[in-house]
Protein backbone atom coordinates (compact mmCIF):
# COMPACT_ATOMS: atom_id res chain seq x y z
CA UNK A 1 0.00 0.00 0.00
CA UNK A 2 1.33 3.42 -0.95
CA UNK A 3 1.83 5.64 2.06
CA UNK A 4 0.05 8.97 2.34
CA UNK A 5 3.34 10.89 2.09
CA UNK A 6 4.18 9.15 -1.19
CA UNK A 7 0.74 9.93 -2.59
CA UNK A 8 1.20 13.62 -1.82
CA UNK A 9 4.61 13.75 -3.48
CA UNK A 10 3.35 11.92 -6.59
CA UNK A 11 0.36 14.24 -6.79
CA UNK A 12 2.51 17.36 -6.84
CA UNK A 13 4.90 15.90 -9.41
CA UNK A 14 1.94 15.19 -11.65
CA UNK A 15 0.44 18.61 -10.94
CA UNK A 16 3.51 20.45 -12.23
CA UNK A 17 3.70 18.64 -15.59
CA UNK A 18 1.44 21.09 -17.50
CA UNK A 19 3.69 24.00 -16.50
CA UNK A 20 6.35 23.04 -19.02
CA UNK A 21 4.24 24.49 -21.82
CA UNK A 22 3.90 27.91 -20.13
CA UNK A 23 5.98 30.77 -21.45
CA UNK A 24 6.24 34.35 -20.27
CA UNK A 25 5.86 37.07 -22.94
CA UNK A 26 9.25 38.37 -23.96
CA UNK A 27 8.51 42.00 -23.17
CA UNK A 28 7.87 41.19 -19.49
CA UNK A 29 11.51 40.24 -18.80
CA UNK A 30 13.78 42.85 -20.38
CA UNK A 31 16.94 41.54 -18.67
CA UNK A 32 17.54 38.10 -17.20
CA UNK A 33 20.31 39.50 -15.03
CA UNK A 34 17.65 41.21 -12.96
CA UNK A 35 16.83 38.87 -10.10
CA UNK A 36 13.30 40.17 -9.47
CA UNK A 37 10.90 37.24 -9.61
CA UNK A 38 7.64 37.16 -11.56
CA UNK A 39 5.75 34.79 -9.25
CA UNK A 40 5.71 36.09 -5.67
CA UNK A 41 3.40 33.38 -4.31
CA UNK A 42 6.27 31.33 -2.85
CA UNK A 43 7.19 34.26 -0.57
CA UNK A 44 4.15 33.20 1.49
CA UNK A 45 5.92 29.97 2.47
CA UNK A 46 9.63 30.80 2.07
CA UNK A 47 12.01 33.54 3.17
CA UNK A 48 15.64 34.11 4.13
CA UNK A 49 14.89 32.79 7.61
CA UNK A 50 14.60 29.25 6.21
CA UNK A 51 16.89 29.55 3.16
CA UNK A 52 19.87 31.96 2.85
CA UNK A 53 19.72 31.67 -0.96
CA UNK A 54 16.43 33.56 -0.81
CA UNK A 55 18.28 36.79 0.02
CA UNK A 56 17.89 39.25 -2.84
CA UNK A 57 15.48 37.15 -4.86
CA UNK A 58 12.89 39.93 -4.85
CA UNK A 59 15.44 42.47 -6.08
CA UNK A 60 16.11 45.97 -4.74
CA UNK A 61 15.82 46.57 -1.00
CA UNK A 62 13.56 44.36 1.12
CA UNK A 63 12.52 44.53 4.76
CA UNK A 64 10.70 41.57 6.31
CA UNK A 65 8.88 41.50 9.65
CA UNK A 66 7.61 38.02 10.48
CA UNK A 67 5.78 36.61 13.51
CA UNK A 68 4.60 33.05 14.22
CA UNK A 69 2.85 31.33 17.12
CA UNK A 70 3.05 27.57 16.62
CA UNK A 71 0.66 26.22 19.24
CA UNK A 72 1.72 22.58 19.25
CA UNK A 73 0.85 21.69 22.84
CA UNK A 74 -0.13 24.86 24.68
CA UNK A 75 -3.00 27.33 24.71
CA UNK A 76 -2.46 30.80 23.30
CA UNK A 77 -2.94 32.26 26.80
CA UNK A 78 -0.05 30.20 28.15
CA UNK A 79 3.21 32.10 28.60
CA UNK A 80 5.13 29.02 27.41
CA UNK A 81 3.54 29.00 23.94
CA UNK A 82 6.24 28.64 21.23
CA UNK A 83 6.65 31.98 19.47
CA UNK A 84 9.08 33.31 16.88
CA UNK A 85 9.70 36.86 15.67
CA UNK A 86 12.03 37.77 12.80
CA UNK A 87 13.30 41.04 11.36
CA UNK A 88 15.31 40.79 8.14
CA UNK A 89 16.79 43.05 5.47
CA UNK A 90 18.38 42.19 2.14
CA UNK A 91 19.62 44.12 -0.88
CA UNK A 92 21.06 43.25 -4.30
CA UNK A 93 24.27 44.80 -5.58
CA UNK A 94 26.89 44.45 -8.28
CA UNK A 95 27.05 45.53 -11.91
CA UNK A 96 24.51 42.91 -12.97
CA UNK A 97 22.62 42.84 -9.66
CA UNK A 98 23.53 39.17 -9.24
CA UNK A 99 24.84 39.45 -5.67
CA UNK A 100 22.89 40.00 -2.47
CA UNK A 101 23.60 40.48 1.21
CA UNK A 102 21.20 40.29 4.10
CA UNK A 103 20.93 40.58 7.85
CA UNK A 104 18.51 38.80 10.16
CA UNK A 105 17.59 39.17 13.80
CA UNK A 106 15.41 36.47 15.36
CA UNK A 107 13.83 35.93 18.76
CA UNK A 108 12.26 32.61 19.76
CA UNK A 109 10.65 31.56 23.01
CA UNK A 110 9.04 28.30 24.03
CA UNK A 111 8.72 26.69 27.41
CA UNK A 112 11.50 27.98 29.65
CA UNK A 113 14.01 28.50 26.81
CA UNK A 114 14.57 31.77 24.96
CA UNK A 115 16.79 32.07 21.90
CA UNK A 116 18.05 35.10 20.00
CA UNK A 117 20.45 35.26 17.11
CA UNK A 118 21.88 37.70 14.60
CA UNK A 119 22.75 36.40 11.14
CA UNK A 120 24.70 37.71 8.15
CA UNK A 121 23.76 36.29 4.74
CA UNK A 122 25.33 36.27 1.28
CA UNK A 123 23.66 34.97 -1.89
CA UNK A 124 24.81 34.68 -5.50
CA UNK A 125 22.54 34.47 -8.54
CA UNK A 126 23.64 32.36 -11.53
CA UNK A 127 21.86 32.67 -14.88
CA UNK A 128 21.75 29.15 -16.31
CA UNK A 129 20.20 30.42 -19.55
CA UNK A 130 19.52 33.83 -21.08
CA UNK A 131 16.33 32.84 -22.85
CA UNK A 132 13.98 35.77 -22.28
CA UNK A 133 10.88 33.65 -22.79
CA UNK A 134 11.79 30.94 -20.29
CA UNK A 135 14.77 31.77 -18.09
CA UNK A 136 16.46 29.42 -15.61
CA UNK A 137 18.14 30.81 -12.50
CA UNK A 138 20.14 29.18 -9.72
CA UNK A 139 20.86 30.91 -6.43
CA UNK A 140 23.40 29.82 -3.82
CA UNK A 141 23.50 31.26 -0.33
CA UNK A 142 25.43 30.91 2.93
CA UNK A 143 24.94 32.44 6.35
CA UNK A 144 26.70 32.66 9.68
CA UNK A 145 24.96 33.51 12.92
CA UNK A 146 25.79 34.27 16.53
CA UNK A 147 23.27 32.56 18.81
CA UNK A 148 22.39 33.11 22.46
CA UNK A 149 20.18 30.67 24.39
CA UNK A 150 18.83 31.22 27.89
CA UNK A 151 17.16 28.64 30.11
CA UNK A 152 14.92 30.47 32.57
CA UNK A 153 15.20 28.16 35.54
CA UNK A 154 13.52 30.76 37.75
CA UNK A 155 10.24 30.00 35.94
CA UNK A 156 10.35 26.45 37.29
CA UNK A 157 10.80 27.34 40.95
CA UNK A 158 10.08 29.99 43.55
CA UNK A 159 11.18 31.12 46.99
CA UNK A 160 10.08 28.98 49.93
CA UNK A 161 9.46 26.06 47.56
CA UNK A 162 9.12 22.87 49.60
CA UNK A 163 9.71 19.34 48.39
CA UNK A 164 7.67 16.72 50.31
CA UNK A 165 10.75 14.49 50.70
CA UNK A 166 13.73 16.86 50.90
CA UNK A 167 12.14 19.89 52.52
CA UNK A 168 12.98 23.45 51.44
CA UNK A 169 14.30 23.74 47.89
CA UNK A 170 14.89 27.48 47.90
CA UNK A 171 14.84 29.97 50.71
CA UNK A 172 12.71 33.09 50.75
CA UNK A 173 13.41 35.44 47.81
CA UNK A 174 15.88 32.90 46.41
CA UNK A 175 15.63 31.25 43.00
CA UNK A 176 18.00 29.34 40.68
CA UNK A 177 20.32 31.18 38.32
CA UNK A 178 19.42 31.15 34.64
CA UNK A 179 21.79 29.37 32.25
CA UNK A 180 23.21 31.17 29.21
CA UNK A 181 24.87 29.55 26.21
CA UNK A 182 26.37 31.24 23.12
CA UNK A 183 27.46 29.52 19.92
CA UNK A 184 28.12 30.14 16.21
CA UNK A 185 26.06 28.44 13.53
CA UNK A 186 26.25 28.07 9.73
CA UNK A 187 23.57 27.43 7.09
CA UNK A 188 23.71 26.73 3.36
CA UNK A 189 20.96 27.03 0.76
CA UNK A 190 20.21 26.55 -2.93
CA UNK A 191 17.29 27.93 -4.91
CA UNK A 192 16.34 27.23 -8.53
CA UNK A 193 13.48 29.03 -10.26
CA UNK A 194 12.03 29.82 -13.66
CA UNK A 195 8.80 31.66 -14.55
CA UNK A 196 6.56 28.76 -13.44
CA UNK A 197 8.50 26.49 -11.08
CA UNK A 198 10.88 26.69 -8.11
CA UNK A 199 12.90 24.23 -6.04
CA UNK A 200 14.78 25.12 -2.88
CA UNK A 201 17.08 23.07 -0.65
CA UNK A 202 18.57 24.09 2.69
CA UNK A 203 20.98 22.51 5.16
CA UNK A 204 20.75 24.19 8.55
CA UNK A 205 23.18 23.69 11.45
CA UNK A 206 26.01 22.64 9.15
CA UNK A 207 28.57 22.26 11.93
CA UNK A 208 26.07 20.83 14.45
CA UNK A 209 27.07 23.27 17.22
CA UNK A 210 26.93 22.27 20.85
CA UNK A 211 24.19 24.21 22.65
CA UNK A 212 24.03 22.23 25.89
CA UNK A 213 24.33 23.90 29.29
CA UNK A 214 25.76 20.75 30.88
CA UNK A 215 27.72 18.07 29.05
CA UNK A 216 27.43 17.83 25.27
CA UNK A 217 24.29 18.13 23.16
CA UNK A 218 24.69 19.03 19.49
CA UNK A 219 22.01 20.62 17.34
CA UNK A 220 21.31 18.09 14.57
CA UNK A 221 21.39 19.08 10.91
CA UNK A 222 18.05 19.97 9.38
CA UNK A 223 17.30 19.40 5.69
CA UNK A 224 14.55 21.53 4.16
CA UNK A 225 13.06 21.08 0.68
CA UNK A 226 10.67 23.64 -0.83
CA UNK A 227 9.03 23.27 -4.22
CA UNK A 228 6.09 24.81 -6.01
CA UNK A 229 4.93 26.54 -9.14
CA UNK A 230 2.43 28.67 -10.99
CA UNK A 231 -0.30 27.52 -13.35
CA UNK A 232 -1.90 30.31 -15.36
CA UNK A 233 -5.69 30.10 -15.65
CA UNK A 234 -6.21 33.35 -17.60
CA UNK A 235 -4.77 36.87 -17.68
CA UNK A 236 -5.95 37.54 -14.11
CA UNK A 237 -6.07 34.26 -12.20
CA UNK A 238 -3.42 31.65 -11.41
CA UNK A 239 -3.02 28.60 -9.17
CA UNK A 240 0.11 28.05 -7.08
CA UNK A 241 0.65 24.53 -5.65
CA UNK A 242 3.55 24.12 -3.22
CA UNK A 243 5.16 21.52 -0.99
CA UNK A 244 7.52 22.05 1.95
CA UNK A 245 9.39 19.27 3.74
CA UNK A 246 11.74 19.24 6.73
CA UNK A 247 13.86 16.32 7.95
CA UNK A 248 15.93 16.31 11.14
CA UNK A 249 18.16 13.38 12.13
CA UNK A 250 19.37 13.59 15.68
CA UNK A 251 18.75 12.74 19.32
CA UNK A 252 18.52 9.08 18.31
CA UNK A 253 15.51 9.56 16.03
CA UNK A 254 14.36 10.97 12.72
CA UNK A 255 11.84 13.80 12.71
CA UNK A 256 10.11 14.86 9.52
CA UNK A 257 7.29 17.23 8.59
CA UNK A 258 5.39 17.63 5.31
CA UNK A 259 3.28 20.64 4.35
CA UNK A 260 1.41 20.66 1.00
CA UNK A 261 -0.47 23.80 -0.02
CA UNK A 262 -2.49 25.35 -2.82
CA UNK A 263 -2.95 29.08 -3.42
CA UNK A 264 -5.02 31.10 -5.83
CA UNK A 265 -3.97 34.56 -7.00
CA UNK A 266 -5.52 37.54 -8.75
CA UNK A 267 -3.15 39.53 -10.96
CA UNK A 268 -0.28 38.13 -8.87
CA UNK A 269 -1.13 40.75 -6.24
CA UNK A 270 -3.76 39.08 -4.07
CA UNK A 271 -3.56 35.53 -2.71
CA UNK A 272 -5.88 33.15 -0.89
CA UNK A 273 -5.39 29.46 -0.19
CA UNK A 274 -4.91 26.53 2.15
CA UNK A 275 -1.99 24.53 3.50
CA UNK A 276 -1.88 21.32 5.52
CA UNK A 277 0.99 22.22 7.85
CA UNK A 278 2.87 19.22 9.22
CA UNK A 279 -0.06 17.07 8.03
CA UNK A 280 -1.99 18.01 11.17
CA UNK A 281 -2.97 21.69 10.81
CA UNK A 282 -5.39 23.03 8.21
CA UNK A 283 -4.20 26.60 7.70
CA UNK A 284 -5.79 29.45 5.75
CA UNK A 285 -3.38 31.89 4.08
CA UNK A 286 -4.22 35.32 2.67
CA UNK A 287 -1.97 38.03 1.30
CA UNK A 288 -2.02 41.14 -0.81
CA UNK A 289 -0.11 44.15 -2.06
CA UNK A 290 -0.71 47.55 -0.52
CA UNK A 291 0.71 50.89 -1.73
CA UNK A 292 2.63 49.04 -4.47
CA UNK A 293 5.65 48.31 -2.26
CA UNK A 294 4.12 46.64 0.82
CA UNK A 295 3.05 43.00 0.88
CA UNK A 296 0.96 41.79 3.82
CA UNK A 297 0.07 38.19 4.64
CA UNK A 298 -1.67 36.39 7.50
CA UNK A 299 -2.27 32.73 8.35
CA UNK A 300 -4.51 30.90 10.82
CA UNK A 301 -4.67 27.14 11.38
CA UNK A 302 -6.58 24.56 13.39
CA UNK A 303 -5.72 20.99 14.39
CA UNK A 304 -7.17 18.08 12.43
CA UNK A 305 -5.86 15.25 14.66
CA UNK A 306 -7.82 14.42 17.79
CA UNK A 307 -4.76 12.87 19.46
CA UNK A 308 -3.21 16.32 19.96
CA UNK A 309 -5.42 19.10 21.28
CA UNK A 310 -8.59 18.02 19.46
CA UNK A 311 -10.06 18.77 16.05
CA UNK A 312 -10.71 22.46 15.47
CA UNK A 313 -8.45 23.64 18.31
CA UNK A 314 -6.33 26.71 17.38
CA UNK A 315 -2.93 25.50 16.17
CA UNK A 316 -1.09 28.25 14.31
CA UNK A 317 -1.10 32.02 13.83
CA UNK A 318 1.38 33.81 11.59
CA UNK A 319 1.86 37.00 9.65
CA UNK A 320 4.34 38.85 7.41
CA UNK A 321 4.94 42.47 6.53
CA UNK A 322 7.32 42.82 3.58
CA UNK A 323 8.44 46.20 2.26
CA UNK A 324 10.16 46.19 -1.14
CA UNK A 325 11.83 49.19 -2.75
CA UNK A 326 13.09 49.41 -6.34
CA UNK A 327 12.45 45.73 -6.99
CA UNK A 328 10.86 46.03 -10.42
CA UNK A 329 12.79 45.04 -13.56
CA UNK A 330 14.58 48.01 -15.07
Amino acid sequence: MIKRKQVIILFFLWFFMPELSFAVPQDTIPDTNNVAIIDRSHSLFNNIVTNPAYAGILGGHNILLNAEIDNSFFTFKNMYTPQQYNLAYDVVFGKKKNCAVGALFSYTTGGIIQKTFGEIIYAQNINLTKNLRFYHKLRLGVSVSLNRAITNWHLTSFGDQIDPKYGFVWNTAESPYDSIRCYINFNWGMWYHNPVFYLGFTIKNLTEPDFSFYGTSKIPREFIVSTGGSIKIDDNFSLHPAFNMSIVKGFGRKLSTYSPSIMGSYKNNYFLGLSYKDLNKITVHAGGVALKSIFLSVAYGIFTHTDLMGFGYPAYIGGDIRISINNKPK
